[in-house]
C-alpha cells in the first residue's frame, strides 16, 4: 500500500527573543487572541511564551532566594567554626593549667584567623603556628 502524495509542511519559523518580548507586551495590552490576530500567530504559541516567561521568572526568583540562603547558611556555619575553636582552645588552656611559651598548630582554616580567636591567644600568651601544607612539605624535603 502506498502513502497518498501531501504537500510539503511549511518550514517551522523561527522567532527570536525580541520578537517574543514584544508579542507578549502586545498581547497584555490587547489580549491574547487580539494580539495572535494582529501577528498572524496560533494563540497557544503566545500562551506557551507566555508561561515559559512566567517560569523563568520564577525560576531566577527562587535561585537568587536560594543564593541568599546559602550565604546566610555559610555566614552561620563560620560563626559556629570559629565558637567551637575557641571553646577548644579554652578548654585545652585549663586543662593544661595555664603554660608558657605555647605554640598552638592549627590548619588553615578561617576559624583561625578571626580577631576573636587571635585575642584569645593574646590574652592568655600563646602564639599561633598554621601547619604547613603536603605541598610545601614535599618541596621542603626534596631540596635537602
Amino acid at each position: 500500500m502506498t502513502k497518498p502524495v501531501t504537500a510539503s509542511k511549511k518550514p517551522r519559523k523561527q522567532h527570536t527573543p525580541e520578537f517574543r518580548q514584544e508579542a507578549l507586551k502586545l498581547a497584555e495590552r490587547i489580549g491574547i487572541a487580539a494580539a495572535a490576530r494582529e501577528l498572524s500567530l496560533y494563540e497557544s504559541q503566545l500562551y506557551t511564551w507566555r508561561r515559559k516567561q512566567q517560569h523563568q521568572a520564577t525560576s531566577s526568583e527562587r535561585e537568587s532566594e536560594q543564593a541568599a540562603e546559602i550565604t546566610r547558611l555559610k555566614r552561620q556555619l563560620a560563626e559556629r567554626d570559629e565558637e567551637l575553636a575557641c571553646d577548644a582552645l579554652q578548654m585545652a588552656f585549663w586543662r593544661r593549667k595555664r603554660p608558657d611559651n605555647v605554640i598552638v598548630h592549627t590548619d588553615r582554616g578561617g576559624q583561625y584567623c578571626s580577631a576573636v580567636y587571635q585575642a584569645l591567644l593574646k590574652r592568655h600568651n600563646l602564639r599561633g603556628g598554621a601547619a604547613v601544607t603536603t605541598t610545601h612539605a614535599r618541596k621542603a624535603s626534596s631540596t635537602h
